[in-house]
């Protein structure tokens, strides 16, 4: 038996959480790129690229945007492949979202009413039965798309392994404390591409993604994270790789409200526990292959506000120099953070905006967190996910 003092079980969970924070934000990125630098692989163009191709968009209530939207994915599906459709499913749309969507229906739209409202998931799960093509490429109505973001998209399926392609979502600057959110969204997309040239990225970018139909899994119905669940089927039933492709782009821009931003990171956030309550295996090692990068990727941000919050109780046990100086800076940070978030500072300094948006996207997990362990649902939390 180990006989700890206070002050040493207060350091051990001190230095515990502090390595849970460094794993998690620096350590497991630099793992993935040096591996991707030294044991990364390349796509095999062996095949044709596939002609059949079905863009699918889930849609409620779009009519405001809709016809712009279909006017460009029509013209850049005719430029790609002479055997392209677009799929538009209308989930419970009280507007004219349909009656636009049909006046396109000679440039290849077919529309899937569902008058009552299933959700994105069964909707796109309802959208891809319907459908015939070899590829689906998924699709929001926010974004748009570059001239090279479908032939970007179709090219890797060349190579037999890829059941997956995801594209980059490229966020128009912030002039504001949002600003930092597009830093952490760079860094995000440089962890994916680093996972993807190693094997497979962590789920997909909903708003511009595409999937071979046949390796394409119901989603179960209610599931936030669409765009996370389908990759991981492809990759961990299918044994088939989900790639990045730098060159697919879709264009979007963040929100100019903070509280906006916050919210949908809640919601993804509570959806990584929701996926996992619902795909189990997906932290299995015997199913998923990509196991360890999931829950590093993914689980152990939800677990790097806990550890900021051990990290303070612990560091006033402790009482040591080293401990109290530990404690001196998450004070500092977070006080950063706050002031970032609450005052001009935040739009004044892209270093203040990038510490206070780290600590909204903390604060969201927390939240997340909360949420998901009283199971509260709030319709308040739904905003469109970003993938």
């Amino acid at each position: 038996m180990f006989d700890l003092s206070v002050q040493e079980a207060a350091r051990i969970a001190l230095w515990a959480a502090f390595a849970v924070l460094v794993y998690a934000y620096v350590g497991y990125p630099l793992l993935m790129a040096v591996l991707a630098r030294f044991f990364g692989r390349h796509l095999r163009q062996s095949d044709p690229v596939p002609q059949r191709v079905s863009i699918l968009m889930s849609v409620r209530n779009e009519a405001g945007r809709i016809r712009d939207r279909l006017a460009e994915l029509t013209r850049r599906l005719a430029a790609a492949t002479p055997h392209g459709e677009i799929i538009v499913v209308c989930d419970g749309c009280t507007d004219a979202t349909a009656a636009i969507a049909n006046e396109f229906h000679e440039s290849g739209v077919r529309v899937l009413e569902i008058p009552e409202g299933v959700g994105k998931a069964a909707a796109v799960t309802r959208g891809v039965a319907t459908s015939g093509a070899d590829v689906i490429l998924l699709a929001d109505a926010r974004q748009r798309f570059d001239s090279q973001t479908i032939p970007s998209l179709l090219s890797p399926f060349a190579d037999p392994s890829v059941g997956g392609v995801s594209g980059e979502l490229v966020l128009e600057e912030s002039p504001g404390v949002l600003a930092g959110v597009g830093a952490y969204w760079k860094y995000e997309k440089w962890l994916r591409k680093n996972e993807s040239k190693l094997h497979s990225q962590i789920g997909a970018t909903g708003a511009v993604s595409a999937v071979r139909r046949k390796y394409f899994e119901p989603i179960p119905d209610g599931l936030i994270l669409d765009d996370v669940y389908w990759p991981m089927q492809v990759v961990a039933k299918h044994r088939r790789r989900v790639v990045f492709q730098a060159d697919a782009k879709a264009y979007d821009q963040l929100s100019e409200h903070a509280g906006d931003e916050f919210r949908r990171k809640v919601r993804t956030l509570n959806g990584n526990l929701q996926l996992v309550a619902a795909a189990p295996r997906l932290i299995l090692l015997g199913f998923n292959p990509l196991w360890g990068r999931f829950i590093s990727h993914k689980l152990l941000r939800l677990a790097c506000p806990w550890a900021i919050v051990l990290m303070v109780p612990a560091a006033i046990l402790a009482g040591d120099a080293v401990s109290l100086f530990v404690l001196g800076v998450i004070s500092g940070f977070a006080l950063t953070g706050a002031l970032a978030l609450l005052t001009p500072l935040g739009k004044a300094n892209r270093i203040l905006s990038t510490v206070g948006s780290f600590t909204m996207l903390n604060m969201a997990a927390f939240l997340a967190t909360c949420y998901w362990v009283l199971r509260r649902e709030s319709d308040r939390l739904w905003v469109t996910n970003r993938g």
